[in-house]
């Protein structure tokens, strides 16, 4: 008998469609491949895409899914490496399929050549860079309309937005476009070169229901600013640049046909009220649509809050709603990098001073202490409400970047997020030794075999001189 019920229960799960409750959360979950071949705009799905090779599977399995004839993308960083031109010829093969593919980067971080945009133009991409500031007539133009003061705020802002919208699915979250975002990218350069390159770990989230046609509807908005883009200048494309950037098209299109399908990714999971939202940009300042939903969620937690983020260099409101919610006796865990654990020179030096700031308030941090550098930017509150994209707990984020990402809410999904940050890259600290210029961070046990190990302790020195501390004060905004 117990045998038969087994066999029952087995037969169950592996219907295309089941449900489970997680705690008083009904969860229906839908297999990957039949999601992805069905539309779902009735319905609020995700699919969390927490590896890197997860986040490049999915973007080639529905760029190049049959029926697919779509692609808008927003990205901070585009280069012209595997990772770059993998996007890039996807692109090209939604051409053959008479799509119009548009593609937009941010030209302060992206490495793409004239030659290269040209290219993309004549092949039928839609390629184009935020604000590129390149033209002196630009310039002065820009000058004379603003002012020095909204001048500055001009050539401070960038498109930060990161999203992939497709006919069978719309990707947010953290992620690039360049081989330093990909562990496969890594296979680009020689062994003794890899260890030392910069290797991130990203939060991606795949959604498909309502909140997509919202992501379309804003994708074209932004597309349709015309002042923030630029197709770039007229270039003369030689045959030796046609050949050259063929060949790259062409190594990539064989990647792609030989990644699509090959790894089948997890089951989506239905939420609550998921919601796409994205900051509304104007001249030389935007509308804070995401920093604005993001404190009203610390500032409505009622037991929990997780930040998990790569830069936190935290704004003077959100550090007072922090605040607020842990004297109202709400958990705060902040999960990040080291000091001197990010790709951003300057944050890290910042941070060294805010580490410090963050543990004498009482809040819990917890530092990555893995070979990757942590780039996701996730946060949950009260287990259950969840923010998923691209921001960064900021002054840039907040006064300068167009952020996006979406909300939504899911027990679920924060369940798998807490065990990761208690089983995965992150080590809880004690900051020691506090003077005024340096203190000690010990690393603590986190498994009961840890305990009888002698605890590391790694020494923060401050930035002491003048002019090193002036600097950091005039930068601080900016960061």
């Amino acid at each position: 008998m117990k045998n038969l019920f087994t066999y029952i229960l087995s037969l169950t799960l592996i219907f295309s469609n089941f449900t489970f409750a997680a705690g008083d959360e009904q969860v229906n979950y839908v297999p990957y491949d039949e999601a992805i071949a069905n539309l779902n705009d009735g319905q609020d799905l995700v699919l969390p895409l927490f590896s890197q090779r997860e986040s490049y599977q999915g973007r080639i399995d529905l760029a190049m899914h049959p029926d697919n004839r779509q692609l808008d993308v927003l990205t901070f960083t585009l280069n012209e490496d595997s990772v770059g031109f993998t996007l890039l010829a996807a692109a090209l093969e939604i051409v053959k399929r008479g799509g119009t593919p548009r593609i937009g980067y941010d030209a302060f971080s992206s490495k793409v050549s004239p030659e290269l945009q040209a290219y993309m133009r004549e092949k039928g991409v839609d390629l184009r860079s935020f604000r590129p500031m390149t033209s002196l007539k630009r310039n002065i133009l820009s000058f004379l309309e603003l002012g020095l003061l909204r001048f500055a705020s001009f050539l401070n802002m960038r498109t930060h937005d990161k999203v992939f919208t497709t006919k069978h699915g719309t990707i947010v979250g953290s992620s690039n476009y360049s081989k330093y975002y990909y562990i496969l990218g890594k296979l680009d350069n020689p062994k003794s070169e890899r260890n030392s390159m910069w290797a991130f770990l990203d939060r991606e989230i795949l959604i498909q229901g309502p909140a997509e046609q919202t992501a379309r509807n804003e994708f074209d908005k932004k597309w349709a600013a015309t002042k923030f883009w630029s197709t770039g200048p007229s270039v003369e494309l030689t045959p030796e640049i046609r050949a050259k950037y063929d060949a790259a098209i062409a190594k990539q299109t064989a990647f792609i046909a030989s990644v699509q399908n090959s790894k089948k990714l997890g089951d989506f999971v239905s939420v609550k009220n998921l919601r796409y939202v994205t900051d509304v940009m104007k001249a030389s300042e935007k509308k804070k649509m995401i920093h604005h939903n993001i404190l009203k969620m610390i500032k409505n937690a009622k037991t929990d809050i997780i930040i998990e983020n790569p830069y936190v260099l935290l704004p003077d409101d959100v550090m007072a709603a922090l605040q607020a919610a842990k004297a109202r006796g709400v958990r705060v865990r902040i999960y990040t990098n080291k000091a001197e654990g990010s790709d951003e020179g300057d944050v890290s030096k910042q941070f060294k001073v805010d580490m410090r700031i963050l543990e004498n308030k009482g809040f819990e941090v917890f530092l990555n202490d893995y070979f990757y550098i942590f780039h996701g930017k996730v946060v949950v509150v009260d287990q259950k409400e969840i923010y998923w994209g691209s921001y960064n707990f900021d002054p840039r984020s907040k006064n300068f970047n167009s952020e996006n990402g979406v909300f939504f809410e899911s027990k679920d999904i924060a369940a798998r997020i807490d065990r990761r940050t208690q089983t995965g890259i992150f080590v809880p600290i004690d900051i020691q030794g506090q003077g005024p210029k340096s203190y000690n961070v010990k690393y603590l046990a986190r498994t009961c075999a840890e305990v009888y190990k002698k605890q590391r302790v790694e020494t923060v020195h401050m930035e002491t001189s003048f002019w090193g501390r002036l600097m950091m004060r005039m930068k601080a905004p900016l960061l």
